[in-house]
């Protein structure tokens, strides 16, 4: 047990987890201030608790352009959020497959994405890291997305969540930010400047400076997009 693996459980009663063999020695504080100690069997379920899994919320949306259905997957722990999806959609009669995967700090600061598009036998990986005060494009850095704090995937609403939980809204002022803009039927990826109000708890309008494109954009109590106008829907 000396050797074992220590992971703080709960900062709040100060628990700890000793992980060894085939089970997990549990060490946890009660309310009286006592040390109380139990064993768990090492399981999928157990190992992701320990691991500070606080919040896995499913979403599901459909999208009006081009008959896409996105299917996606945030995992909230203490060191952050994960987000997994899958987007399926028809461009010019052609079935294309999106898979993607963002990882951002506890403050919703977006340090990694990772997005592979499948067009029947052609697949292309895109990988974006954030390295101190750079971003890598394919593990070399690209020096135009300097300053850039958020990035906006065209073929979803989900990254629209990342600036509204990202950014703290001062009463109905524009939030001015830079983006990583990345265009997947265009196979573009280039830095653009958007602007975020928040018009009501449920609403925030959206707007891009270069194409003067604009929408409010529905969302529920945890700033997921459920209504995208003329785009996109929860379904």
């Amino acid at each position: 047990m000396e050797n074992g693996e220590k992971t703080r459980v709960s900062s709040r009663k100060k628990d700890e987890v000793i992980r060894y063999g085939e089970y997990c020695k549990v060490l946890w504080n009660d309310s009286h201030g006592q040390t109380r100690e139990f064993r768990l069997l090492k399981t999928k379920s157990t190992l992701r608790l320990f691991n500070f899994i606080v919040m896995e919320r499913k979403i599901r949306w459909e999208g009006l352009q081009y008959r896409s259905l996105e299917n996606c997957t945030l995992t909230e722990t203490g060191n952050g959020v994960a987000i997994t999806s899958v987007i399926k959609c028809q461009v010019n009669n052609q079935a294309i497959k999106i898979l993607y995967k963002i990882l951002t700090d506890t403050l919703w600061a977006t340090y990694f994405v990772e997005i592979n598009v499948i067009s029947g036998r052609n697949e292309k990986t895109l990988l974006l890291e954030k390295k101190g005060g750079y971003w890598l494009l394919n593990n070399t850095i690209d020096h135009r997305f300097d300053g850039c704090a958020d990035i906006d995937i065209s073929l979803t609403p989900f990254t629209n969540t990342l600036p509204i939980r990202r950014l703290v809204f001062n009463g109905q002022l524009r939030n001015r930010i830079e983006v990583i803009y990345i265009d997947i039927i265009a196979d573009l990826i280039l830095p653009v400047r958007q602007y975020y109000t928040k018009i009501s708890d449920s609403v925030y309008l959206y707007e891009n400076e270069k194409s003067t494109f604009k929408a409010e954009l529905k969302t529920d109590p945890y700033g997921l997009v459920i209504e995208y106008p003329k785009l996109f829907h929860e379904k």
